[in-house]
C-alpha cells in the first residue's frame, strides 16, 4: 500500500515540476523579445533625441541632455560617439565601449560588470553607447580593489 502512495506522491511532484518547467520555458520566450523590443524603442528615441539637442544646441546643450538621461536611467553613463567612436561632447575615445565582445550566447557586453548598450542612429554617423548597472559577476573584494567604474567615464 506505501508504494502505491508514493508512487502516486513521485507522479505528482514529477507532473507539476515538468508544468513548472514548461511554463517558465513558455514564459521567458514570450516576454524577452517584447522587452528587447522596449528597450530598443526607448534607446531610438533618445539617439534621436540627443542628436535633434546637438544639432540645435551644440555640445553644451547635449551635455545637459545626455546628463538629465543619467539621472532618469539610475546606474546608466550615456555617451554621444561619432563615427570615428570619439565621445562628441568631450572628444575622448570610446571605442573600448562601441567595441566590446558580446557575451557568450549572444549576451550584451559588458565591462566590470556593467552592461555596454549601443544603439546606433537610423542614417548618421552618430551611436548612442549607455553603460549600465549590470550583473557583476567577480567577487565584490575584487570591485572594492578596482574601485567604481570610473575608468570607463574616463574612456579606457
Amino acid at each position: 500500500m506505501r508504494s502505491l502512495y508514493v508512487r502516486i506522491l513521485l507522479a505528482l511532484v514529477g507532473t507539476v515540476l515538468a508544468s513548472l518547467v514548461a511554463f517558465l520555458a513558455t514564459f521567458f520566450a514570450m516576454t524577452r523579445p517584447a522587452q528587447v523590443r522596449l528597450l530598443r524603442q526607448f534607446q531610438a528615441r533618445h539617439i534621436e533625441e540627443a542628436i535633434a539637442t546637438y544639432q540645435r544646441g551644440g555640445v553644451t546643450e547635449l551635455s545637459q541632455y545626455l546628463e538629465s538621461l543619467n539621472r532618469t536611467w539610475t546606474g546608466a553613463t550615456h555617451y554621444l560617439v561619432d563615427a570615428s567612436d570619439r565621445d562628441v561632447v568631450s572628444g575622448e575615445s570610446r571605442s573600448a565601449l562601441v567595441h566590446a565582445r558580446r557575451g557568450s550566447l549572444g549576451t550584451p557586453p559588458e565591462i566590470d560588470g556593467r552592461l555596454i548598450i549601443i544603439e546606433p542612429t537610423q542614417n548618421g554617423p552618430y551611436r548612442l553607447v549607455s553603460p549600465a548597472a549590470g550583473t557583476a559577476r567577480r567577487a565584490p573584494d575584487a570591485a572594492a580593489r578596482q574601485g567604481p567604474a570610473a575608468d570607463l567615464d574616463s574612456g579606457g
